[in-house]
């Protein structure tokens, strides 16, 4: 890392991820990326280790650490705020570049200056195509995902049939796990939104970006693995308010009026239709009626969340 100018600031966001952080940062430093860089670190403390592990391995990043969660868009714009650099880079700590990944999106950016954003291709951690990039949400596509969701795999739900993963394609939005945004994007549209603790917030952002006249590609020569599947939290609560709270807001901000009161009321109907299995799954199932009385209390306070919006 030299003392010239920094083009490149690598912002990193971790919470209960020592193990995979330290293969990221590893990574990164095996393969830097072709430019001056900085890393930027911020933890949510989890006594997991992180910080020490951190600090013996890698004494040359900056490192951040918060004393308890505070969501993945104020983890990471506690890592914008101290960034120097040209272009900004939002990368998880459950994220693997591959080989010249990193430099590829930097290359990308320095030689498209209409585009304002660029994600890399998405692996999971067995090679096979981890689909992102689409087009924005519109009130159809909302109701028929959750169609859809009900329905089919989670493989089927992600893959968008209108898409060439093999090719540069502009898109509407990507996913936060590998991006790189430049600074006078940022600098006008601002940076995550703090209301959305997780879910949505990288859509939000792509709205923002999108409205200011920058493109957003993907850009699949640039390649990492994403071990996101290891790093859900299996707290149901949060997992279920969050994802109702979080689209809610992002309609209510980004869309009209009525396209909101329509939302809110699709997903009234597919909570009340949750709470429906739930409540038979606990009569036919004597021993996990804890569980199922659990997660119809959820229910019913994601249904008071959504009453309350707007």
């Amino acid at each position: 890392m030299a003392s010239d100018p920094i083009n490149l600031s690598i912002c990193i966001s971790s919470c209960k991820a020592r193990d995979l952080l330290v293969q990221c940062l590893e990574t990164v430093l095996k393969d830097p990326p072709n430019t001056t860089y900085e890393i930027i670190i911020v933890n949510d403390y989890s006594g997991d280790g992180t910080a020490e592990a951190v600090a013996d391995q890698f004494p040359n990043v900056q490192f951040i650490e918060n004393p308890g969660p505070v969501g993945i868009a104020r983890a990471f714009n506690m890592a914008f705020s101290q960034a120097t650099g040209r272009y900004i880079l939002q990368l998880s700590a459950d994220v693997t570049p591959q080989p010249n990944a990193l430099s590829r999106l930097y290359e990308f950016m320095e030689s498209h200056p209409d585009t304002g954003m660029a994600g890399a291709q998405l692996l999971n951690p067995d090679g096979s195509l981890q689909p992102c990039g689409r087009r924005f949400p519109t009130l159809l596509s909302i109701i028929w995902n959750k169609l859809k969701f009900h329905m089919v795999t989670p493989a089927d739900y992600f893959h968008m049939s209108y898409r060439n993963y093999n090719q540069i394609e502009e898109v509407d939005e990507m996913p936060n796990a590998c991006l790189i945004i430049r600074r006078e994007t940022m600098d006008q549209v601002g940076m995550l939104d703090e209301n959305l603790k997780r879910f949505y917030d990288d859509v939000e952002w792509c709205l923002r970006i999108k409205k200011g006249g920058w493109k957003i590609y993907n850009v699949p020569q640039a390649q990492v693995i994403h071990h996101w599947y290891y790093t859900r939290t299996p707290d149901a609560t949060f997992l279920i308010q969050t994802g109702y709270f979080s689209e809610l807001y992002v309609f209510k901000k980004h869309y009209k009026w009525w396209e909101f009161q329509i939302i809110r009321s699709v997903e009234i109907i597919e909570i009340l239709f949750r709470m429906l299995k739930w409540a038979f799954s606990w009569l036919i199932r004597p021993a996990s009626r804890t569980f199922f009385r659990e997660r119809l209390q959820v229910g019913w306070q994601t249904i008071k969340m959504a009453l309350t919006i707007g």
